[in-house]
């Protein structure tokens, strides 16, 4: 064995070599089983080569592409044969690093592609990968708030579970963070231990930690947290740029996501106080019908119904006293002018009850349904009937409820009746599990439906 090859083995200088048996010890004993059967080939006249694994004297890995080539004599019998070995370690750990990075980049895109996943198990897994694929334990993503880190989701293999964790916070000058913060690029060591800078950290003397690699989180433009892996044993292996980029694209992904789940939470909060604004409105709208509707049936009602009374005795005072004969076209004018107050009268109670019937807060909400139906046959001459669910009969409807569910009758039943041109209509009134269900049915068309909690 050559001196090179003595040095990339760290055998002891002047270890001799020369007459030992091939192949040597330090090629494991499957190794040595292959080599055994190639130098047997050999023997026979054949040159072939194998990529072989062989150790060093402190137990590390070291790849040969191995070729063996007869040499014969003058008379072409196998005198010898040539073994030639070539250290390929550096290639095969490259390849290694190029399968590696490929089977985490196909791992990452189907975590990230998982639509139907909470963002939250989708995290969880997107950690998981990243202790695998650069061989730390912990994996965190934190959000910066002020000078201070709340840690949102941690992995830590050391514990033997995966899992969503808030936690309280942490001022950030005591995490290495502090100074991932001031760089768009990963950073990175293996063992804070045998630098004095990283040593001197508070990140090491609080925390102990001697290898790491994160790398700033951004969201809208602006810096969001961090996402980084430790140990708190050195790591083996220097982080090579395929770590770096394979963190930044982790980072990228989580990024878009944050600020798209962001401003999903902005949209939402948006459409919950639209909903709030919008029920404070039709409650105003409700209070404003209610209160208009008992001051047409109170005062204006009253008042019509005063008016045709003191009518009627006037006419029939004028007419006992013959001031006005009978059958006289002044009478004919009381009578018409009495007719005209029964409509406004009738007028007055179509309105209070389109606004708010009365039925509605005297008597509740299946009443008043009954009545919707019975007031729109007789005001359409359409045929309607109302089917209600016998359970909902002793149920207490909130005054919320009540309104709604019965504006929303009043509203299909409307849109039927001045769209459908049907002869029947039949409304239906029940509930499943948490549901109230609204149906209707027409002679033309098969069914509206209206569904809510």
């Amino acid at each position: 064995m050559s001196a090179a090859g003595q040095k990339q083995l760290k055998i002891p200088d002047g270890k001799p070599s020369y007459g030992d048996a091939y192949p040597p010890d330090f090629f494991p004993e499957l190794t040595r089983t292959s080599l055994i059967e190639h130098l047997e080939r050999a023997k026979e006249g054949e040159t072939s080569s194998t990529e072989c694994l062989a150790l060093d004297m402190e137990g590390c890995e070291v790849w040969y592409h191995t070729t063996f080539v007869p040499v014969c004599d003058d008379e072409g019998r196998i005198e010898y044969v040539i073994v030639t070995s070539v250290n390929i370690t550096e290639r095969k750990q490259a390849e290694e690093a190029l399968q590696s990075n490929e089977r985490a980049i196909r791992e990452l895109c189907i975590i990230t592609s998982s639509i139907g996943t909470h963002f939250e198990d989708r995290v969880r897994s997107l950690l998981e990968l990243g202790c695998e694929r650069f061989n730390l334990p912990i994996g965190v993503i934190t959000r910066k708030e002020d000078d201070q880190f709340k840690l949102m989701f941690v992995r830590d293999k050391e514990e033997g579970d995966s899992r969503f964790i808030e936690q309280s916070m942490k001022p950030i000058c005591q995490t290495y963070c502090s100074f991932a913060l001031q760089t768009d690029e990963p950073v990175c060591f293996e063992h804070a231990g045998k630098s004095a800078e990283w040593r001197a950290h508070p990140g090491y003397s609080n925390l102990g930690l001697e290898a790491f690699l994160g790398v700033k989180l951004v969201v809208a433009q602006e810096i969001y947290g961090m996402i980084y892996f430790m140990n708190s044993k050195p790591h083996q292996q220097l982080f090579t740029a395929g770590d770096k980029d394979f963190l930044m694209l982790m980072a990228r992904w989580i990024g878009e996501e944050l600020e798209l789940n962001l401003g999903q939470q902005v949209l939402q909060e948006s459409n919950e106080r639209l909903r709030e604004l919008n029920i404070q409105l039709s409650a105003t709208e409700e209070a404003g019908r209610k209160h208009l509707a008992r001051e047409l049936h109170d005062q204006f009602g009253q008042t019509l119904t005063l008016l045709k009374f003191e009518l009627s005795e006037l006419a029939d005072r004028v007419i006992n006293d013959g001031l006005v004969p009978s059958g006289s076209s002044a009478s004919d004018k009381f009578l018409s002018i009495t007719a005209l107050v029964d409509s406004a009268i009738q007028a007055v109670r179509n309105i209070s009850s389109f606004l708010r019937p009365p039925i509605l807060d005297d008597f509740g909400l299946i009443p008043a349904l009954e009545w919707l139906v019975e007031d729109i046959q007789e005001r359409t001459h359409v045929r309607c009937s109302v089917s209600i669910d016998p359970q909902l009969t002793h149920l207490s409807f909130s005054e919320a409820q009540t309104t709604t569910l019965f504006r929303i009758s009043q509203e299909l039943l409307t849109n039927v009746i001045r769209h459908a041109n049907a002869s029947e209509v039949k409304l239906g009134f029940k509930k499943e599990s948490n549901w109230f269900i609204l149906d209707v049915f027409d002679s033309r068309y098969p069914r509206a439906h209206a569904r809510g909690p």
